[in-house]
């Protein structure tokens, strides 16, 4: 009796989480094939693409806002007291004329407001009789110590030699992250995405990782010093460093680790996979 009741318990929380995994997983590869250069449902689609370029002058500290709904965000250090947006807009559909049509719908908005930038895509939702959907590639050069939030539904997104905080939200696609230092909060929220941190840690910020479906990985110096909650609800966690004061609890199919590394641990990991490993290992 104990054994048909524990059966069926495993197969009522394995069964959805397996369906959720095989759901992602079509999601990823569907969308990757449609967004980043694959041929699915239709073939001899027409494709074409336009630019927009913008250059806005700042004075201190940039606040930078994106909102994408699909396409691929860089965000990356450049040159002091300037915000350059440079965008690839790209559109498909049966005739050339369509596609054209679909490309001219697509608005990028870009609006300042003192140091204050947005950037917003609109026209790519609401596309009817096209093949694929449009999108738009952004590549944002900003002073490096700029707050930043990002905010894409599909597309993958790259930060790098940053020094301001950090918010990225991404439903399905990718998430890296090279050299950012954030001066109290870095967070990252993604449904269907790997998550990867490379570079060093900044004493006192806060680290709030978390993916529904993908994994998540840090490579950070071998000397930082930092504390780290990590919970992964089907998947291995990895701390790659010796644990002071480390606890762990591994169920049939998650595992939690707790503790902290080094001295004056005042970095602080909280990283969360429902489906994915998590790891935190020195840099090599």
């Amino acid at each position: 009796m104990g054994k048909n009741r524990t059966i069926w318990i495993l197969l009522l929380v394995v069964f959805p989480v397996l369906c959720l995994c095989c759901a992602a997983t079509a999601a990823f590869f569907m969308v990757r094939s449609m967004d980043w250069g694959g041929s699915w449902i239709l073939g001899g689609r027409v494709a074409v693409t336009g630019q927009f370029n913008r250059a806005l002058v700042v004075d201190g500290p940039v606040s930078l806002s994106v909102d994408v709904p699909v396409g691929d965000v860089t965000v990356e250090a450049g040159t002091s007291g300037q915000v350059t947006v440079t965008a690839t807009k790209r559109a498909w559909g049966s005739t050339r004329n369509r596609a054209q049509e679909v490309l001219d719908g697509i608005d990028i908005g870009v609006d300042q407001t003192g140091n204050q930038v947005r950037v917003k895509v609109t026209g790519l939702s609401d596309v009817r009789n096209v093949s694929r959907s449009p999108q738009v590639d952004l590549v944002i050069s900003v002073p490096s110590e700029t707050a930043s939030t990002l905010d894409v539904n599909v597309g993958r997104v790259l930060a790098a030699g940053l020094s301001g905080d950090l918010s990225v939200k991404v439903d399905v696609g990718e998430v890296t992250l090279n050299q950012v230092l954030p001066q109290e909060l870095l967070e990252i929220k993604t449904r269907v995405a790997n998550v990867e941190f490379t570079g060093a840690l900044v004493p006192g910020a806060a680290y709030r990782l978390s993916s529904d479906v993908g994994r998540i990985s840090m490579r950070v110096p071998a000397d930082s010093a930092f504390s780290i909650d990590a919970r992964s609800d089907i998947g291995n966690v990895d701390p790659g460093f010796v644990l002071s004061g480390r606890s762990a609890r591994e169920g049939f199919l998650s595992k939690e680790v707790r503790g902290s590394v080094g001295e004056n641990a005042s970095a602080s990991l909280y990283l969360r996979s429902r489906v994915g490993e998590i790891s935190v290992r020195p840099e090599r």
